[in-house]
Formats: C-alpha cells, structure tokens, sequence
C-alpha cells in the first residue's frame, strides 16, 4: 500500500478507535505495525514513523511474541467443527509460550549480558479469558 494510503487509513479509522476507547475512560496513543512489517525500505519507515508522531501516536513495543493467533485458529476451527473439547490449554500453547519465553530471556542474556524485563505481544482471540482469573 503506497505510503500516503496508509495514512489516510490510519486517521479513517481513528474516529471508530477514539470512541471506543473513550467509553473505556482511555484515548488513544499507541500505534503497532500489522504483522510487525514497518515498510518496504527504511525511508518509508522513517516517513511513517514521522507521521504517527505529528498525531501523538507513539509506537508499542514488545520484546516476545509467540504467534498466539496461530493457536486461536486452530482451537477456533476446531471448535467450530465440534472435533475438540479440550481446554485450548491442550493445544500446546503453555508449553510453547514458556519455549518462547525462554528463548526471548536467552537472547536478552547475550544481548545485554543480564535480565530484562520483557513486553510480550498477544492478541484478544478464542483464547483470551472472557473473566480475570482468580487463581
């Protein structure tokens, strides 16, 4: 998408974005790249990164991500199609997420020669609890 289409679609949907975050008490602040692609080149990324700076966005990092959209879809199609009944824990996800994170604390080790602390990415899908758990 070239560049100034991006934009005009960032602010087409700030309105929707605004409104209901405002109903939550919050506004609107962070901007994350889609699939963490920042652009074709580094001059497009800079030009973009300027623009959502000229709007008071500031970009979300994170420090690990486990790709947990990839079990959401796998546990909501077989949800759907009624083969599973197991709890999404049976897919695997906490074995893979703790791998993750594992490997996200050993880099953070080689990089920085210590511990620090981590920004995890995750999305709100089938797997997201609907209550705060109380355990």
């Amino acid at each position: 998408m070239p560049l100034e289409a991006y934009e005009r679609a960032v602010l087409d949907g700030e309105p929707v974005t605004r409104a209901l975050l405002a109903k939550r008490g919050q506004r609107l602040r962070y901007w994350r790249f889609p699939f963490s692609h920042t652009g074709p080149d580094a001059q497009t990324k800079e030009a973009f990164e300027a623009f959502l700076a000229a709007h008071d966005y500031r970009v979300a990092p994170f420090t690990c991500e486990f790709d947990d959209f990839i079990y959401a879809k796998v546990y909501w199609d077989a949800k759907s199609k009624a083969t599973v009944r197991r709890r999404p824990s049976g897919l695997g996800l906490p074995r893979h997420i703790a791998t993750v994170l594992g490997t996200c604390e050993q880099e953070a080790q080689f990089v920085f020669g210590r511990a620090v602390p981590q920004i995890i990415l995750g999305h709100a899908n089938a797997l997201t609890p609907t209550r705060p758990s109380h355990s």
